[in-house]
């Protein structure tokens, strides 16, 4: 082989590997965004470092965030829940300002501790906005939410702003 014939082998080879670099590194921001998804983790799921006093009668619960996409797909928020937790319900909301964008029932039943508990949304029209994920009962459900204190961000228990950030995750495009 000629010299010249090297540097191209090896110039292309180079670039092959660049290229497959960057391809395993994003591959999983690829794949999400093929499937019409990508992900906020507004916390790393598994980052909870505490539980959050239970939520109860009268008790919301409030975390604020600023939405990267335009269509909000899904919310994933991990609980944690007592063994005598009963059958009522929480409600679950999105709030932009005062203005309500999302709210879902959920009963306590179908909620598993310390397990994702993923919620359809579908609501559009939210890219940069400032929203408020909003988490609140008209019963003592024996509910809690998992916490990452290990942020400077703070959450909201009616009104008192405790450091630490809700343990969930948004979905969207």
């Amino acid at each position: 082989m000629d010299r010249r014939r090297k540097e191209n082998l090896l110039i292309i080879a180079a670039v092959a590997v660049v290229v497959i670099g960057f391809l395993f590194m994003f591959s999983k921001r690829w794949h999400s965004r093929l499937n019409g998804n990508d992900s906020l983790d507004v916390t790393r799921l598994h980052d909870a470092t505490a539980v959050s006093s239970l939520i109860g009668r009268g008790t919301d619960v409030r975390q604020d965030f600023v939405c990267p996409y335009d269509t909000i797909k899904e919310l994933v928020i991990i609980f944690s829940k007592t063994d005598d937790a009963n059958a009522e319900n929480v409600t679950v909301s999105l709030l932009d300002g005062q203005l309500p964008v999302f709210s879902q029932t959920i009963s306590v039943q179908d909620i598993r501790s310390q397990h994702r508990t993923r919620i359809s949304v579908g609501a559009s029209g939210l890219k940069g906005h400032s929203l408020t994920l909003s988490i609140s009962s008209d019963s003592d459900t024996g509910l809690a939410l998992m916490i990452d204190e290990k942020t400077e961000a703070y959450y909201r228990i009616d009104g008192q702003a405790l450091k630490g950030t809700i343990c969930f995750a948004v979905y969207g495009n």
